[in-house]
């Protein structure tokens, strides 16, 4: 990086002999203004627009250099920073959490996908850019959320101050005051920031509308995670992509799996009140969910990653909405039915099943982990490849594999189901008598094990939800 002052209130700045760009930022005003900068995601897939968000977090600082070398930012960026020629996208969201949770920091500072709406990026080597969409989603401007911008904005002076937060004018906050408008999520987020409220737990139950409906469509946010909403968590982060520039979510299964494509579109129809957009695409089927609110409550709270699965999916925000062993039953089915594998010993004369978990996420191994231990599964040590892919073993011993036929078998789908059926008509097993055991040997009937499992779940809503999506 090569950086030349022609004048004292102006920088460009030449990244490299392979991308020329050139950047020029001006101090006409306490901002930094900016033209172009570059940044990539840690796992390098995508390239990113953000100097302005180092304007806005040192907005009082007149020389960048002196920014990125002072001792105040030593401890939360490296120390070559200011001599790269692209920067790393954790080193962005090490600046947001560093300043993002002071009531003074812009409403932005919230999120990153907030600070990079409609800035550009690209695949790295394609040379393609895209327009990264991450539109406001609002709320209805009732008397709690007028009586919470009003305290907010008594917290830090006055309304034009909370305003200037949002980067608004006052005039439009004024207007979510008389109920003239609705209010934007991120003014909501921001203002219970301030006041110290969880801002989750105040939207409960509240309707969260996309900015770019026609027909008023809404989702409705509950603070307590919905098995429709944490299945549709599983199934993205493991099989599908959030869409960087459409803000569509869609999921792509095998033309073989057109039972688990419909079941799935019909029970979050049901449960979530969305009409996902199924579409075959050569030998795959897609389901694509449009929906700017559902997407925006995904990213913002359970940490859904924006564009495809990659090494940084984590299932961490999910363990912690659960609050009961048959929500971690139906995560470990769908982690099952999405990344995992139930595999034969063909040397064993008996059926004997391993099951097992694969990612490139390191993380989200460790959350399967977590959640295999939680529900009794002795702890498999994790495992690695040399192409980068990791593993970890649920289930080997046939005392495993029966219980995880009672734990999640009535989550799962046809061909896992027949699987799993299988390997219980293994004659070491003829001496449990659980109900799904008996119902593998033809001595109870699907709508008795229901009664059981209901009876005995800790969470019943959960239990009915899993019905046996395969016979239905």
């Amino acid at each position: 990086m090569f950086i030349n002052q022609p004048h004292k209130n102006s920088v460009t700045v030449v990244r490299s002999r392979f991308i020329f760009s050139v950047f020029h930022f001006s101090l006409c005003s306490k901002f930094w203004t900016y033209q172009y900068f570059l940044i990539y995601t840690d796992n390098g897939n995508y390239l990113c627009n953000i100097l302005h968000i180092i304007s806005m977090l040192f907005e009082l600082h007149r020389d960048f250099i002196s920014v990125l070398n002072s001792e105040e930012m030593s401890n939360i960026l490296p120390k070559n920073m200011s001599r790269r020629r692209i920067f790393e996208i954790s080193d962005l969201e090490r600046l947001c959490e560093h300043d993002g949770n002071k009531s003074s920091s812009p409403a932005k500072m919230l999120s990153v996908w907030f600070l990079l709406h409609n800035e550009k990026v690209s695949k790295i080597g394609t040379g393609r850019f895209y327009k990264l969409s991450f539109p406001q989603t609002y709320i209805d401007s009732d008397g709690d959320v007028q009586k919470l911008i009003r305290s907010a904005a008594m917290r830090i002076g006055r309304l034009q101050d909370f305003a200037k937060l949002c980067g608004l004018h006052r005039g439009t906050v004024y207007s979510w005051l008389q109920g003239h408008r609705r209010t934007p999520l991120i003014a909501v987020l921001k203002a219970a920031q301030i006041v110290g409220l969880d801002g989750w737990k105040f939207l409960d139950g509240r309707r969260i509308y996309g900015s770019t409906s026609t027909k008023d469509e809404y989702f409705v946010h509950n603070f307590k995670i919905s098995p429709a909403l944490l299945e549709l968590l599983v199934w993205t982060k493991a099989e599908g992509s959030n869409d960087v520039s459409g803000g569509s979510i869609t999921i792509h299964q095998s033309i073989k799996k057109g039972d688990v494509v419909r079941a799935l579109s019909e029970r979050w129809a049901k449960h979530l009140k969305i009409n996902p957009h199924i579409y075959s695409m050569g030998n795959k089927y897609v389901i694509k969910i449009n929906s700017s609110s559902l997407r925006q409550i995904m990213v913002l709270r359970y940490e859904l990653p924006i564009g495809y699965k990659s090494h940084i999916i984590t299932f961490k925000p999910e363990i912690g909405a659960v609050d009961s062993r048959e929500e971690l039953k139906l995560m470990l089915a769908n982690l099952i039915e999405t990344e995992g594998t139930i595999a034969f010993d063909r040397r064993s004369v008996y059926p004997r099943a391993q099951i097992k978990f694969y990612s490139s996420s390191l993380q989200a191994i460790r959350d399967v982990q977590s959640i295999a231990v939680k529900l009794g599964y002795m702890q498999s040590a994790i495992t690695s490849d040399i192409r980068g892919g990791h593993s970890i073993t649920i289930a080997s011993s046939i005392v495993d594999v029966a219980k995880f036929a009672q734990d999640a078998l009535p989550y799962m789908f046809k061909r896992n189901f027949e699987k799993i059926l299988f390997a219980l008509r293994n004659p070491k097993l003829n001496h449990l008598n659980t109900p799904i055991i008996k119902y593998a040997r033809g001595e109870l009937s699907k709508g008795d094990v229901m009664k059981i499992r209901i009876a005995s779940s800790d969470n019943k809503d959960v239990a009915r939800y899993g019905d046996f999506p395969c016979l239905k």
